[in-house]
């Protein structure tokens, strides 16, 4: 096991455990055969509101920022669990404000958006979800409309779970499917 997961705590109930980034480093070589020869790095990160306090908040965001600008290429993969849905989609809606907040001109670099889903039944559909929350949000708010930042990181999503939504499943999930998808993104 890399000793650099040690640091990423994961949790089944309702809190995040992340209280900072936690840079673990691949090997492809671990995950693909001996033709790769690159690293990636994976960084887990708290999102706002995730953390002691705002004073935190605002140092984890800073650290964001100066950690990603170190790299050549930064690919976002965001992980939605089922449990911070909400009734109505708000967690959708809470997480594209935190994406908002976290990636300046976000609009410009949603190709380099993966997303991900984790602890929805199978039998949900997210595609559908996402669209509900359009009809139910946007189509209804004519502020939400015409060029809002809102409205295209929500769509982006609907775009891209169309085709079918990844799942990370923790216990039969192929890490390599996920690499492979992250690595094809520009």
């Amino acid at each position: 096991m890399n000793p650099e997961l040690r640091r990423v705590i994961s949790s089944p109930l309702c809190e995040s455990k992340t209280r900072f980034i936690a840079p673990v480093t691949v090997s492809l070589r671990k995950v693909f055969g001996a033709h790769e020869t690159e690293d990636i790095i994976l960084c887990d990160a708290p999102g706002v509101g995730n953390t002691t306090g705002p004073e935190i908040d605002v140092a984890n965001g800073v650290g964001v920022i100066e950690a990603l600008k170190q790299f050549n290429s930064v690919k976002l993969l965001v992980l939605h669990s089922c449990r911070s849905l909400g009734d109505r989609g708000q967690g959708i809606q809470k997480l594209a404000q935190l994406l908002i907040k976290m990636v300046n001109n976000i609009e410009y670099k949603l190709d380099s958006i993966f997303y991900t889903f984790t602890k929805y039944p199978p039998e949900t559909n997210i595609y559908g979800l996402l669209l509900n929350i359009k009809k139910l949000k946007v189509d209804m708010d004519l502020t939400l409309q015409d060029g809002n930042t809102f409205v295209k990181v929500l769509s982006d999503m609907i775009v891209k779970t169309k085709g079918g939504v990844h799942i990370i499943d923790h216990i039969k999930g192929d890490r390599g499917v996920l690499i492979e998808q992250l690595r094809d993104l520009p």
